[in-house]
């Protein structure tokens, strides 16, 4: 029983070192990386499908690509996502 929980918590330590939560630091392009500030660990500079999301105030966000895929977005008030194409939230938006 001891090495099945520590197996579990080892699963579930490595799988949120890579999650990271990004926030906007300027409007622009979803795949720049300059378009974000992380706190975390992603190997991209972009967000994914384990990465919570949020757009600040004023910035607004271009979906550019195929599909725009995050766990969680949040939208401040005076923020805008634009979307052109397929846009995939795994968790809340």
């Amino acid at each position: 029983m001891k090495k099945i929980l520590f197996y579990i918590a080892a699963l579930l330590t490595f799988n949120c070192t890579y999650a990271a939560t990004f926030t906007s630091a300027q409007s622009g392009n979803w795949d720049a990386p300059a378009t974000w500030t992380e706190i975390g660990v992603s190997a991209t500079g972009v967000p994914t499908s384990v990465d919570d999301v949020t757009i600040a105030a004023t910035h607004t966000i271009a979906h550019n690509i195929t599909t725009t895929i995050c766990r969680n977005l949040t939208i401040n008030v005076g923020g805008t996502f634009t979307v052109n194409g397929n846009s995939k939230v795994y968790g809340n938006l």
